[in-house]
């Protein structure tokens, strides 16, 4: 059987990590043995994959939450910035561009989280009849082995992006501070 499907296409990074060729390699040359029982491994492979899916689900909901939250958030602060700008408070739009900025990144690495691209998955059920029909069922637990790795990597990849998109929303949440220090500020020492 061959070691993935053809519609099974990993992403360059996670295809190109050691963690990664160590689940292929482990796929390749996996065999079940004889007289033992797998049947706790296949539970645990199952159960494996089913934490990894919804972890993966997860990762989206939250870069989601940030789009919409933030997303809205951004237009609507600078659309109330730019409605009451004018000649003697456009330092005002100065100090705010920092919130601004960071708020917008926040938002790119959230849609990035969000992208639609591939993502591993479970061979074919024919693939699993294959196995099933050449060789033991067992065996399949490379298959399952491999697919789990690949997805505990996607995960982490989402993972560290929607930690840059958190930072990046606690830090603009923050610079929003800046506006309001500068307002204080030139309010008692105009220029």
């Amino acid at each position: 059987m061959s070691t993935t499907d053809s519609y099974n296409v990993i992403p360059a990074h996670i295809e190109q990590s050691d963690r990664h060729k160590k689940a292929k390699a482990f796929l390749e040359n996996f065999r079940a043995k004889e007289g033992v029982d797998y049947g706790w491994a296949i539970d645990h492979a199952k159960s494996l994959w089913s934490e990894t899916n919804k972890h993966f689900a997860s990762l989206d909901d939250k870069a989601d939450s940030i789009i919409k939250y933030l997303g809205g958030g951004i237009g609507l602060f600078s659309l109330g910035v730019l409605a009451k700008a004018d000649a003697s408070n456009t330092y005002l739009i100065l100090w705010a561009l920092p919130a601004i900025f960071l708020a917008v990144l926040s938002v790119f690495f959230a849609a990035w989280v969000r992208k639609p691209n591939s993502v591993p998955r479970m061979p074919s059920i024919e693939a699993a009849v294959s196995c099933a029909e050449e060789e033991s069922g067992a065996d399949f637990l490379g298959q399952w082995h491999y697919a789990c790795e690949s997805q505990l990597m996607a995960n982490e990849s989402k993972a560290k992006n929607l930690e840059r998109a958190t930072l990046c929303y606690c830090l603009s949440l923050a610079l929003l501070a800046l506006p309001l220090l500068a307002a204080v500020y030139f309010y008692y020492h105009p220029c």
